[in-house]
């Protein structure tokens, strides 16, 4: 495994996959917008780059042949976001960035998309998603995901390198934003104090975000393919209501559910009732010849 570059490496994937990534490979260049040195995991393999907009130096490029592009903008609804500077970190800094990774001979792109390209189409089709579904997003977090999706399938016909895009779907776990679900009910246990939930009808695959880390470490053991495309759904676990989760959450706390949890918030508006991926599919997987 060779010298690996990650974007949104500070992030909740980021900081989840860098201490099992240092295990791994020779060196990481990991791309920061965060200018608090003090969280940023510390190892001697890691080189923090702090950029903006993503750019990286020519001599970091030019050392390594793997990109891991986690960053994104936008992805909290509950937060007030410059659409622009959406569109710009999501498509222009993101594009620029895989480019300029190609152009200096990266030999495999791993972009991590969101299940939330789909959109509508969660509602319309009311079943399992598959990737040759067409792709309605209903914000500028999910349209911008898409557009970067969109704009990669053809590099493969330029570039004699591997590209790989996974939509996670319902990925939980340690660092989480904490106004997202599984960090709400974790503060919840851990202080012992009650919380209002939505109804918790939608169902979901919750995906540990351990499921997305080992994935991507173990694609990074494999050689990568030469002009080669992918595009897959990853989810993991099981099919579950929204309380059904939180229920399992508290009772492996040993706690009950009912004590603690007033399912009382309003869910939000064009939620799908369900949305989950359709894992024994056929991936599309374009090779040239």
């Amino acid at each position: 495994m060779g010298n690996i570059l990650i974007s949104g490496s500070s992030g909740f994937i980021g900081s989840n996959l860098l201490p099992k990534l240092c295990i791994q490979s020779s060196q990481i260049f990991a791309i920061t917008t965060s200018n608090n040195s003090s969280k940023l995991f510390k190892h001697e393999k890691i080189k923090w780059i702090f950029s903006e907009n993503m750019n990286v130096p020519e001599n970091v490029l030019k050392s390594c042949d793997t990109l891991i592009h986690l960053a994104s903008s936008g992805v909290n609804p509950d937060e007030k976001n410059d659409l622009i500077d959406i569109f710009n970190a999501n498509v222009n800094n993101s594009y620029r960035l895989i480019l300029n990774c190609l152009n200096n001979g990266f030999k495999r792109i791993i972009y991590i998309g969101s299940c939330f390209e789909y959109g509508q189409m969660a509602n319309i089709k009311k079943d399992k998603l598959s990737v040759y579904d067409a792709l309605m997003p209903k914000d500028q977090y999910s349209a911008t995901k898409a557009a970067l999706t969109a704009l990669l399938y053809p590099l493969s016909n330029y570039f004699n390198s591997e590209i790989r895009i996974i939509r996670a779907f319902n990925i939980y776990g340690p660092h989480e934003s904490e106004n997202r679900l599984y960090p709400t009910l974790m503060k919840s246990i851990s202080s012992k104090t009650i919380i209002s939930i939505t109804k918790g009808e939608q169902k979901k695959y919750f995906t540990p975000v351990e499921v997305l880390v080992d994935s991507i470490i173990n694609l990074l053991k494999q050689k990568p393919k030469e002009n080669y495309f992918l595009l897959e759904n990853l989810g993991g676990g099981k099919l579950l209501s929204v309380i059904e989760f939180a229920r399992l959450i508290f009772k492996k706390n040993n706690l009950k559910f009912e004590d603690y949890v007033k399912c009382d918030k309003k869910s939000r508006k064009g939620e799908p009732s369900i949305i989950t991926p359709e894992l024994n599919q056929k991936f599309i997987s374009l090779l040239k010849k």
